[in-house]
């Protein structure tokens, strides 16, 4: 849990997973209020990528 008074923390920006196919190919899934969506566009892929490696 992320406290309310707390600063900004990476985890407020939205869900995702991020996936790495067999071929190698990256993707990630975002989640919104509204819809999910699959990316694939190799900056569009970095974004996530970089988040998760700060939260980690």
């Amino acid at each position: 849990m992320i406290p309310a008074d707390g600063p900004w923390h990476t985890g407020l920006a939205g869900p995702f997973m991020l996936a790495r196919l067999p071929d190698g190919a990256e993707l990630t899934y975002v989640d919104g209020q509204l819809r999910g969506e699959i990316v694939s566009d190799p900056l569009d892929v970095a974004n996530p990528g970089r988040r998760w490696e700060r939260h980690r």
